[in-house]
């Protein structure tokens, strides 16, 4: 598995104050405007699964997490564990979870990223991706060793 060289970034104090509520939302199965699910990944070190709310972009027929604030907890505990569950109301996909190079992964995120930048959640991306939908193909592997990504397949449930 890829070690990656992200950093934490700054949580935006507003992200813990509303994932309670778009947990909430995404177990009742109500569209928060974007490809949202519930990651259930078991804690590295305490065992115990944890569960947050986070963005699943499809790109080419593949599913991939992105660390939008870099190497956060769940992101430490999903490169540990290798696998988690996906919820979407009562839906659950268990998945495996690869993390794939900054070179691998600058393609994808420039391509995933692109079709929002032209959407109001543009203002969103370009402030913690730092990015644009004219960025070059170097610029997005930059920015992928910053922003870990997971490429997301079938898993055997746990």
């Amino acid at each position: 598995m890829h070690a990656s060289p992200a950093t934490v970034r700054s949580i935006p104090f507003f992200v813990p104050l509303l994932n309670p509520l778009m947990s909430a939302f995404v177990r009742l199965g109500v569209p928060v405007g974007g490809p949202m699910a519930l990651l259930t990944v078991r804690g590295r070190r305490s065992g115990v699964d944890r569960t947050t709310p986070v963005s699943v972009f499809e790109f080419e027929g593949s599913n991939y997490l992105f660390g939008t604030f870099g190497d956060t907890q769940w992101v430490r505990n999903l490169r540990a564990a290798g696998s988690a569950v996906l919820t979407r109301g009562r839906s659950r996909h268990p998945v495996k979870a690869t993390e794939l190079s900054p070179e691998e992964a600058g393609p994808i995120l420039q391509g995933a990223l692109r079709r929002y930048l032209g959407t109001p959640m543009r203002l969103f991306l370009e402030r913690y991706y730092a990015g644009s939908a004219d960025g070059s193909a170097s610029d997005y592997v930059e920015l992928a060793g910053h922003h870990p990504v997971f490429r997301l397949g079938e898993a055997v449930e746990r």
